[in-house]
């Protein structure tokens, strides 16, 4: 099975662990690389580089790698490999994605149906427990309604969202050239809730499909992860002009016992903004 309006981009960063499911999950799936793969590796620590290496020189017409010589971030990695395809329809997927069926097939229907952002659901590859891969706008009037019923109401059908993790999300070439790409003000984390913002502006939305699954670790957010979605915040409500506070709509979520230093970093964060100013 190949996918002629299909490039996919996945960058790299300390993923050695996962790089043998991801590409082996094509080949079980689909026999082979069903279409080209464009890779950054970000200046990786670990041996990621070298297993890019092995898997481009087995695969040298459908996996286009690049490295890095440092850290660029997951805003501007993607942006460069983008820049670099020709396809139709981009992929965005994570290199600690995996999957046992064709999910692309069906999402690319969707797309030539319908120009919107899409993403199949995502299971824990641990507890196979489907988890939420999407969430509201926190300057949605319905924010705490919408995570309330998104918790406890599983929809069975293809449904609109807010946003979507960039894990594993579709889209048009055109509409990710509208919008700019992603901003490359956002190092890491929160980068595909303001693609989605940009996108909603020129009435292009985001949907889930549950029916359709893929693998991707459910994992806690470090301090060092939540400092940066703090500082993240801080762009997106100057960008939109959210008063501040909503973005604590977005934060409770994650100040829990597990992060006993999250309501330190935010006032961190706060502190470093007005003396700025």
């Amino acid at each position: 099975m190949i996918f002629s309006n299909l490039q996919i981009i996945t960058v790299v960063f300390n993923h050695s662990s996962y790089l043998e499911k991801y590409f082996q999950s094509f080949l079980n799936v689909y026999k082979t690389i069903p279409c080209p793969i464009h890779i950054i590796d970000n200046n990786s620590q670990d041996n990621s580089y070298q297993v890019l290496q092995k898997w481009h020189s087995r695969f040298p017409q459908k996996i286009f790698l690049q490295q890095s010589l440092k850290n660029t971030g997951f805003s501007k990695a993607n942006n460069q490999l983008v820049a670099k395809s020709q396809s139709k329809f981009i992929l965005f997927l994570n290199p600690d994605i995996s999957f046992s069926n064709d999910f692309i097939s069906p999402c690319l229907q969707k797309l030539s149906e319908k120009n919107i952002c899409l993403s199949p659901s995502f299971k824990d590859p641990q507890t196979k427990q489907k988890y939420n891969n999407f969430d509201s706008f926190y300057d949605n009037f319905f924010y705490i309604f919408n995570k309330v019923f998104n918790k406890f109401f599983t929809k069975r059908k293809l449904h609109l969202v807010d946003w979507i993790q960039a894990a594993c999300l579709f889209l048009s070439r055109e509409s990710f050239q509208l919008i700019d790409g992603f901003n490359e003000e956002f190092f890491v984390y929160t980068e595909d809730m303001y693609l989605a913002k940009k996108l909603n502006e020129n009435n292009i939305f985001s949907y889930i499909d549950p029916t359709i699954e893929v693998f991707h670790p459910n994992r806690q957010i470090s301090n060092e992860q939540f400092l940066s979605i703090c500082k993240n915040l801080q762009i997106y409500n100057k960008e939109f002009s959210i008063k501040p506070y909503l973005g604590y709509l977005y934060l409770l979520q994650f100040f829990k016992k597990k992060q006993p230093q999250s309501l330190k970093i935010w006032k961190q964060v706060q502190n470093e903004k007005h003396s700025s100013n």
